[in-house]
Order: C-alpha cells, then structure tokens, then sequence
C-alpha cells in the first residue's frame, strides 16, 4: 500500500470485538454478545491462516489477472471508490476474505446471531464505503472500509523498516507485515529480529498454523471433502470395493494404490471420500517434496507451519476421521519415505521438537493413509525412488490394471456429452478409393480398439481413459467450429477426427510416434489418410 486513505474518518471500527459491552464493528454500534461482529477473532489471525494455505505473492498483480481472483464487480467497485487507497494486490486480499465463508461473521457480512448483513459477501452493497445517503449506522455498506483501515494502522507504520530488513535478508516483506500485525508489544517484531540475530524461538513460543482448535467441523468439511466433476463421473468398480472394505475394519487399513497414468487413482480416492463424507488431506508429491511438506516447518521467526502428517492426525481427531492422500508417493526420496513409519505403524504418531508436541491418532478417531503411484515399468522410468520395502510392508497393495473394453466404453461414456457420443457412435459407411468397395465403422469403437492395441503392444505410449476423454473433448470442441464456420457436416466430422488423431500421436515421445501411428493409421487411416510424422 503506497497512499494514504481518506476514508479514515466516520467512526469505522476494525471488526475486533472484546468479550463484553458494545464495541463500533463496521460502523455500527452494537451489542458484542448479541449482534456483534468479529466473534473474538482477531485480523491477524485470518492473516495468519491465509499465509499458512497461499504462497506470500498469492494476489501479485500477475495472479490477479491470470487467476481471475477479482470479478467484474470488485473491480468496478474498486475502480471507483478504492484506487487512489491502496494497491490492487492489497485490494484482491480484501475481496477474497470478505468473500470467505469462513470469515463472514468476522468480517461483519454475517452477525454473531446469524443474520445476514449482506445479500452478497465480496459484491454488491458489502464492497461500497458509507455515504451520507447510506448513513453511518447502515452496516451493509463499510465491510472493506474495516479492513483499509486495520491494514492502515497495523501494517503501514513499519514500512520503512521492512524494507530495509528486505534488503538485508531477502525476507519476504508481508511475512514480516503479518508478524507486526500479531506482535503484542510496543516496540516493532522486526527491530527484535534484527536486533537479536540467530534466535530460536522456544517451543512454548512457537504460533503453530493452521491451529484445528479453532476451526470448526462445518470449516473442515466445505473445505476438505472432495466435490467437483471428477466425482460425479466415476465409474465404480471392484477397487472401489476394496477401499470399503479397508475403511471399514475396525482400524483402516492404509492403501498403496499402483496404477498407469489416467487410470482414476485419484477419482477413486476422492470419489470415496466424497460418498462417505471424509475429510481428505492430499500431497501431490515429487522429488522435491521435503521434511517441511510431510512434517512442517517454521516459515518464519515463531510460526511453526504443519505438514500434512500433523495436519492428518488434527483434522481425523476433530472431524472424527480423515483419509491422507499421498499423490505420486514413489516420487518421494528415501528420507522423506522414512518419515512415514510412524504414522503407518501401530505407533500412528509424529514428533515435532519445534513445536514440543507429539501430533498422535486419538483412540475414537479413524485415519485412513493412501498412496498412489505409477507402476516402475519400462513406460514410467521418470520415476524418482522405488519404494522402501519396511515403507511397502505398511500398506495393502492395490493394482490399477488398464480397463478391459468394455470397462474403457462404460467410463468414456460417462465423461463425454451422450449427444456427440450417438454421433460418432453412429455406423458410417465410407467408400475406399482403391477397389470401391466400402466399409462400415464407428468413431466411438475404432477408438477403443485403438487404445486397447496401444495398451497391448510395447509402443511407448499407452492410451489411458484420461487420453480417451480428452480427444474427444477436443474432437466435439473442433467439430462444432467447423459446423459454426459453415462447413458440412461429413466434412467437419472427417476433419475433427483428423485433428484428434493428431494429438493422440503426439502423446508419445518423438522417437516413439511412429510405432503409435502405426496403430492410429491402421484403424483410422482409410477414412481421413494416413497421417505423417513430424519428427520422421
């Protein structure tokens, strides 16, 4: 934040709200047991939160525009009140707050009675500042106010000292903003880190985050069981009978999951978690994935960030259960793979000295920990480390083979549109040039003929679901822009496959498309021509 405000006056209060009494929270006096806002929790705390989930540059200029983090409305709304107040970056911080579930009671777009101050949280009338024709005390307008004013007070009187730590140190500056904002004492954080070079906060000191005893179970489940388009269109099958299974015995039994690229590793997983409503903490693995991922660490002076392993064993014992989800988990070095013993075993706990706790499973809680993986084959020699054989006796093993056909059909068809699926599912008859006679054939099944003989035959590559159901998205997406474009519908059709069959081929790597057009070709060849290699 670069400027000064000039909405600082109009009694706005900072959304902090003591115990008892009446406190001004976003501009209207009210009653703190009753109608207040903030319920106790203090701003810096949310800062706190938001630096432990996003990386410190979340709402640089750049994200801002290339994750769309503002609507048209935020940006009109800051456009017109806000620009000439603080930065953009500042302003994307505040929108996505107010726009929080989490935080709308805080933020004051929801009272502690639950009464909705505001129709629309992060639009509307909850971005607009107060006027004289809205009034002081009308508290559906201001909710932003409060936060320029807090950012004002607390985060812009040690700028130049930031700085200059900045240059020194190389710290990120809105680490050390967030550590200000929660510094009790007079005399700023940064002079005492500066002042006392090397010390090591003690672990009674230590703020750890995300800290579960203050987040709710209704937080924990819009957050962490899994939704989306993934869950709706898996096709269940008999692993995901076995993970019942598994989950259902009075311990869980912890499952290593191996399976080809594309295969639904993950969509079992948060299918599962979605159906039974399970908490589900995931880590997408690879061979950087250190001791801070799995364990935590500190991200700066006196803040202690948990790694997925604690953060496991928190959510399991306050939600009741949760599934741990290691992605790609034979990505993960030897030491790393180590860490793990302990929470697989009859132990199924993990030390942290910085923090002076031991992170364990309560007896009433569940956790159940899954990994998945590619197989180590000749197709997937990226892979970074075999597993330790102590680390795979942990786990029930799960194989993931390739679909049978008419397993490959049943999850196609449930990922594309039943429209386009009738098109190319549709018996063409084509006349071959060479003897005149013709051939009838489907889109639809000649494709699956040609993943299972890619599955079957040492090519390199291998077409998974996954591949199937993006060629023929991108298939429809073409052929409805030749039909838009004006060109008949055979034409269109025939170009579209064309183009489809193009991207299946450069799947492989470029010493290896040949063997795979081949196999395109033969079945697709005598209806759009062969189609050439490029790297040839």
């Amino acid at each position: 934040m670069t400027k000064k405000s000039n909405l600082s006056s109009g009694g706005i209060g900072t959304g902090y709200r003591g115990s008892t009494g009446t406190k001004k929270a976003s501009g209207k006096l009210v009653n703190a047991r009753k109608e207040g806002y903030a319920s106790g929790v203090h701003k810096s705390t949310i800062l706190n939160t938001l630096l432990g989930e996003l990386d410190a540059n979340y709402f640089k200029q750049e994200n801002i525009e290339n994750l769309e983090l503002l609507t048209q409305e935020q940006k009109d709304a800051y456009e017109q009140n806000y620009k000439t107040d603080c930065s953009i970056e500042c302003w994307a911080l505040i929108c996505y707050i107010l726009a929080s579930q989490r935080w709308r009671t805080v933020s004051g777009c929801t009272t502690d009675a639950g009464v909705d101050a505001c129709n629309d949280p992060g639009e509307g009338t909850c971005l607009q500042p107060r006027s004289k024709e809205n009034g002081a005390d009308d508290y559906k307008y201001g909710h932003a106010v409060v936060w320029l004013k807090y950012f004002r007070n607390q985060l812009e009187k040690p700028v130049e000292i930031i700085e200059k730590y900045n240059q020194l140190t190389g710290d990120n500056p809105f680490d050390i903003m967030k550590e200000d904002a929660e510094n009790k004492t007079e005399k700023p954080q940064v002079v005492q880190m500066m002042a006392q070079p090397g010390v090591v906060p003690t672990a009674d000191k230590v703020n750890v985050i995300p800290d579960y005893k203050k987040v709710t179970k209704k937080e924990i489940q819009d957050e962490m069981i899994p939704r989306g388009k993934d869950v709706t269109t898996y096709v269940k099958n008999g692993n995901y009978r076995l993970m019942d299974i598994a989950w259902g015995s009075e311990k869980p039994l912890n499952l290593l999951i191996a399976g080809h690229k594309g295969t639904g590793k993950t969509q079992l997983v948060r299918t599962f978690a979605y159906d039974n409503s399970i908490p589900c903490v995931t880590l997408d693995c690879s061979n950087e994935t250190g001791e801070e991922q799995l364990k935590g660490g500190l991200i700066n002076l006196g803040t202690y960030q948990l790694g997925v392993i604690p953060r496991a064993f928190e959510v399991a014992n306050k939600y009741g259960e949760c599934i741990l989800h290691l992605d790609e988990m034979s990505c993960l070095l030897k030491t790393e793979q180590k860490l793990l013993n302990s929470l697989l075993d009859w132990r199924t706990e993990i030390s942290i000295p910085e923090t002076g706790k031991v992170y364990r499973l309560l007896p009433n809680a569940k956790l159940m920990v899954i990994g998945t993986m590619n197989p180590l084959t000749a197709r997937n020699d990226y892979e970074v480390e075999k597993l330790n054989p102590d680390l795979k006796s942990r786990f029930l093993q799960v194989t993931i083979p390739y679909p049978k056909e008419h397993e490959l059909e049943k999850i196609v068809k449930a990922n594309i549109d039943k429209a386009f699926i009738k098109i190319i599912s549709v018996k063409t008859e084509q006349a071959m040039e060479e003897d005149d006679d013709s051939v009838e054939f489907s889109i639809f099944s000649m494709l699956i003929k040609t993943a299972i003989e890619s599955q079957q035959k040492d090519v390199g590559y291998a077409f998974s679901p996954r591949d199937l159901v993006n060629a023929l998205r991108f298939m429809k997406v073409t052929f409805q822009y030749n039909l838009d474009n004006k060109m008949k519908e055979a034409e269109a059709l025939d170009d579209s496959l064309k183009e489809m069959c193009k991207q299946l081929i450069a799947k492989a790597d470029p010493d290896e498309q040949r063997a795979l057009a081949d196999i395109v070709n033969g079945n697709f060849g005598h209806i759009i021509g062969e189609i050439e290699v490029e790297n040839e």
